[in-house]
């Protein structure tokens, strides 16, 4: 068997590994920075475990069931439907569960009606068109139409709707409204911390400190599981023109909850999120909360600080006289593209494949990571002859 190079040790790179040795290639893994985990790491501070911003695991999606078959522990738990919308300073009953939206006074009779229409429409293919396009077609009902947007801001991070399409955004919209998703107790650093247990005890080598900087004289083929810059500089004949998804984003620890009640809110009319995952999963010591605030990036210009502060006193009033620490990151790059058609390919050179959450055709997110790190692991077997 031949021996393959892998660079990076992110959800992406350390699939990628698992796949390639199960297949019975020696694997190196290779990771520039000091720790091993990417946009994944959690840091763990005085019992709290923050996350780089939100996440959630998607239930039954490709990275669920990646962990799955790789044996990875999978411990989370579900958060419960609920929460509000604000809009103009006023927060409504979110209209997102079956209840909320029979319940909620953002929407008239009549825009309940058309709105539970289109959810119920939700199981059927989404045609290649974008979200702005699609939101414009299916209904003529603005307030409907805010709605739409909100559920699409929501599970793709982007509020660029004129740069996400319906079809590759489908997926995660169907599971998102049946399947939910999951918390992970303990941050997401326990799946980075159970994917590279499974990769030692396949033989996966990975070595931290260790960026690369040349594609020369390699053992073999090589998994790029890095961002599309680094790949650039490694393969300046490669073009990449996309664009990636940002977020602004405040990290907070509590000591206390002041409003224990408000766990989850979106903006109607602006582009911002709240949500305590702790309320949900293992994030703080008892007494405590772990909060995210974020407000979701149009462009390169970030959110202010105290815009994301205000949505905290209005959310948990009080909570800068219990605030054990506060973390805020100016411009969080959520996927290195925006679901869209101009996506890049999984190979770049004969003997290189990429992959990571702007490759390949289909899923977003941390699951577009898992597909493409399974997808170019099978093409790099099935080029050296082996039946993944």
């Amino acid at each position: 068997m031949a021996h393959v190079t892998v660079a990076g040790s992110g959800i992406t790179g350390l699939i990628a590994s698992i796949a390639l040795a199960k297949d019975g290639h020696t694997v190196t893994v290779h990771e520039g920075s000091a720790h091993i985990g990417g946009r994944a790491r959690t840091e763990r501070r005085d019992g709290y475990h923050l996350n780089l911003g939100p996440h959630a695991l998607y239930n039954g999606g490709r990275l669920h069931r990646a962990l799955t078959e790789f044996g990875v522990e999978v411990s989370g738990k579900a958060p419960t439907a609920g929460g509000v919308a604000w809009s103009d300073g006023v927060a409504h009953r979110l209209p997102l569960s079956p209840t909320g939206l029979l319940t909620t006074d953002m929407l008239s009779v009549v825009d309940k009606l058309d709105a539970g229409r289109l959810m119920a429409s939700l199981p059927r293919p989404l045609p290649s068109e974008t979200a702005q396009a699609w939101c414009q077609r299916v209904t003529r009902r603005p307030q409907v139409r805010e709605l739409l947007g909100m559920l699409i801001r929501l599970v793709s991070y982007s509020c660029r709707l004129d740069q996400v399409s319906m079809n590759i955004l489908h997926p995660v919209l169907l599971a998102a409204t049946t399947r939910g998703v999951l918390y992970m107790n303990g941050g997401w650093q326990t799946l980075i911390d159970g994917l590279a247990h499974a990769a030692k005890s396949h033989g996966v080598t990975i070595q931290c400190g260790s960026r690369l900087t040349s594609l020369d004289a390699l053992p073999g083929p090589a998994v790029l599981c890095i961002a599309p810059q680094a790949v650039q500089r490694l393969l300046p004949e490669w073009q990449w023109s996309g664009q990636a998804v940002k977020a602004s984003v405040l990290d907070v620890c509590l000591t206390s909850t002041p409003r224990p009640d408000h766990r989850f809110g979106l903006g109607w009319d602006d582009a911002r999120y709240f949500g305590m995952h702790s309320a949900t999963a293992d994030l703080a010591p008892n007494s405590g909360s772990m909060l995210h605030v974020l407000g979701y990036m149009g462009g390169d210009e970030p959110i202010a600080r105290a815009d994301l502060e205000a949505l905290m006193d209005d959310r948990q009033p009080g909570w800068r006289d219990v605030v054990h620490h506060a973390r805020y990151l100016p411009a969080v790059t959520v996927s290195h593209a925006h679901p869209n058609a101009q996506r890049s390919a999984h190979q770049v050179r004969e003997d290189v494949w990429i992959a990571g959450d702007w490759v390949g055709p289909t899923a977003i997110l941390a699951d577009c990571a898992a597909e493409s790190a399974l997808h170019s692991a099978s093409a790099v077997s099935a080029s050296l002859g082996v039946c993944a």
